[in-house]
């Protein structure tokens, strides 16, 4: 090698040389980060597609527990109506009930009472003892 004022030559088939082992290292690093790049993404992918199955293994799940969650709380509902309408039945019944039952005394009440009878009788009586005529 000639050396000039500092400056270094370097053959051209000693550059050559270098120049295609610097590029097949190169090159096969290449191939491996590709190599490498492919197979995360294939594990990336299967771990994707797994991930997916499992999401949607448990949004099932989900879903079947809103199912019956939103039965029993349908039929919760259902319990509440009717004991509700069964208290307004009674608590209806328990208000209206002594008026009704006023009103159908007062329907059902003789014309006559116990009283005008005993009145009747005394009256009766009272004249038969007097020696008037009996009506």
């Amino acid at each position: 090698m000639a050396e000039t004022q500092g400056d270094i030559y370097v053959r051209k088939d000693v550059f050559d040389a270098r120049m295609d082992r610097l590029e097949m290292l190169l090159e096969k690093t290449t191939v491996e980060i590709k190599a490498y790049v492919d197979n995360a993404v294939g594990e990336i992918k299967a771990e994707n597609a797994q991930f997916r199955n499992e999401i949607r293994a448990e949004i099932g799940e989900v879903r079947n527990e809103i199912r019956v969650l939103t039965a029993r709380v349908d039929s919760l509902e259902h319990v509440v109506y009717w004991g509700i309408g069964g208290f307004g039945i009674i608590l209806a019944s328990a208000v209206l009930l002594p008026a009704i039952l006023g009103f159908l005394k007062k329907i059902f009440q003789p014309s006559v009472t116990l009283e005008d009878v005993e009145r009747i009788v005394n009256a009766a009586i009272a004249n038969h003892l007097s020696g008037g005529k009996a009506e």
